[in-house]
């Protein structure tokens, strides 16, 4: 049902690509039609017209697919990789773990780890968490700062330390975004509480208002912020209150 003309291309067995187009071609088929009943087949079976509902088409915007499992002994003998495994499009990261430390002359490093959705999954049936506790980097363990989620509530801060919970309230507002894109190179894209279209904005230069930005795409070595359920929690009220902090 989303097949289009422009997506022949990517349809990998070659008959049903020329029935496809030739349907369209020659006013047989409208793409109506077929987005809603299939490719008619141009013989019939037992007197009934036949359709292909599913074809498998080519996914030429995957860079790094994960290899999830074999398939089984039928396609043993095919030479064609798509037949050998199933592939999943790994784009939909999960989490980042942001890691903060100094090193032996006191300078502040910072690191992070991204966990794709499938790596999450695989760890919650482990019962095991998708980061780790501790990293090391240039001979410096780094300690875990922020495990920030797809949908998480965040205060920005300008600073570590910046007590943003002291803000007047309207100030406070404006800090407040959810993570709505965890890219794999550690930057981050908030989304101010106040926008619905979280997903691919197409404008990351957008203003609520000239002092709160729809959108803030961040480097993790910049990410400074409370999260909620970890540093507060919102009332049904609408309050914010600090958890404290053992």
């Amino acid at each position: 049902d989303t097949l289009t003309k422009d997506s022949a291309d990517k349809i990998i067995d070659g008959g049903i690509r020329a029935t496809f187009l030739n349907n369209l071609d020659s006013g047989k088929q409208s793409l109506a039609d077929i987005q809603e009943r299939g490719i008619l087949l141009p013989y019939q079976m037992n007197g009934k017209d036949v359709y292909v509902k599913r074809v498998r088409i080519q996914a030429k915007d995957v860079k790094d697919p994960i290899k999830l499992k074999p398939h089984n002994n039928i396609f043993k003998d095919n030479a064609k990789d798509y037949k050998q495994f199933y592939y999943v499009k790994n784009d939909e990261n999960y989490l980042i773990a942001l890691y903060r430390g100094k090193d032996e002359k006191g300078k502040d490093l910072s690191d992070y780890d991204v966990s794709n959705l499938l790596d999450s999954v695989k760890s919650k049936k482990k019962r095991e968490e998708p980061y780790r506790k501790e990293i090391e980097k240039k001979r410096t363990k780094l300690s875990l700062y922020k495990v920030l989620k797809n949908g998480k509530i965040v205060i920005l801060q300008n600073t570590k330390d910046e007590n943003v919970l002291n803000l007047a309230p309207n100030e406070l507002f404006s800090r407040l975004y959810r993570v709505s894109t965890i890219e794999s190179d550690g930057r981050v894209t908030f989304t101010h509480l106040l926008v619905a279209d979280a997903k691919n904005p197409q404008n990351k230069n957008e203003y609520i208002d000239k002092n709160i930005a729809k959108y803030k795409r961040v480097s993790h070595s910049s990410i400074y912020c409370l999260a909620e359920g970890e540093d507060f929690i919102i009332s049904p009220a609408g309050e914010i209150i600090r958890i404290p902090q053992k």
